[in-house]
């Protein structure tokens, strides 16, 4: 007599930071809020992804001792570095399309811009290891993606603020305070970076093996 009219599942209420903290691995957040069976996927590549990744971070001076014995050129490597990058690339694509799969108001290019902060971000965090290996390829490399990892930041922002605030008016102050800070921040980084000389900075950038760059901070 009080059962249930609709076996339609109702969707569970999660908190907004616990929503946030799920949304760091892929089909977590699907789990917690739909079924195991919408997420489950997702949840199983990115694992895997992930495992592939830092078993091949782990394996990095192993495999430069393997070509040093051998006589192979260092710049072989590459292909390992690629490899890495490109499976973290796929697991931040598994966490864009589980968000893409929810029933959220934000739009898609926020979300895909934001999903390439961590492997910009890994190139620029890994260039004293990469930049030796081929100078001419990857100091353009990791200067751009530097450079977007800093532009790609906001939409990381972005995102955030989507799933632990609602649309309110005082979201959108919060938004355009952050928007006009970021912008402000930028301007002092780009003064301090290029106009106030980094001679020491220039030295050890030069003994990795970049070119340009220093030319511009020293």
């Amino acid at each position: 007599m009080y059962a249930r009219r609709s076996g339609v599942p109702q969707p569970v209420r999660v908190a907004r930071w616990s929503r946030l903290a799920y949304g760091l691995f892929p089909g977590l957040r699907l789990i917690a809020t739909s079924s195991p069976r919408d997420g489950a996927p997702a949840a199983v590549l990115g694992l895997v992804t992930l495992g592939l990744a830092i078993g091949l971070a782990t394996r990095w001076g192993v495999v430069a001792d393997s070509l040093s014995r051998i006589g192979a050129r260092p710049s072989v490597q590459l292909v390992q570095a690629a490899l890495i990058w490109l499976l973290v690339l796929a697991f931040e694509f598994l966490r864009l399309g589980s968000a893409l799969t929810e029933r959220t108001r934000s739009e898609v290019a926020p979300r895909a811009l934001a999903a390439l902060w961590i492997p910009t971000l890994l190139v620029a965090v890994g260039a004293p290891a990469v930049v030796p290996l081929a100078p001419d390829w990857m100091e353009p490399a990791v200067a751009a993606a530097a450079v977007v990892w800093w532009g790609s930041t906001p939409a990381v922002l972005y995102c955030s603020l989507d799933v632990v605030m609602p649309p309110s008016s005082a979201r959108r102050r919060v938004e355009q305070v952050g928007l006009r800070a970021f912008v402000a921040l930028t301007l002092v980084v780009l003064l301090y970076l290029f106009v106030v000389p980094h001679p020491g900075w220039a030295e050890e950038l030069r003994e990795l093996g970049f070119v340009v760059l220093p030319d511009w901070l020293a």
